[in-house]
């Protein structure tokens, strides 16, 4: 996730910052993948980053 917070800093253009994300939203329709996500978002270290879990963002 600190993809996420530098893109929130503006070290990371917003062009690059999309590309990135839709990369990661191939990950987040694997239930596995999905799964686990919701596990370690409850640890509170990703800095505000939502994973973009297919139909959820």
């Amino acid at each position: 996730a600190e993809e996420y917070l530098f893109y929130e800093v503006g070290y990371i253009y917003e062009c690059v910052w999309d590309a990135w994300y839709k990369g990661m939203k191939q990950f987040g329709r694997d239930k596995q993948v999905a799964e686990l996500w919701k596990q370690e978002i409850q640890t509170d270290s990703y800095y505000g980053f939502e994973f973009p879990i297919d139909g959820e963002n």
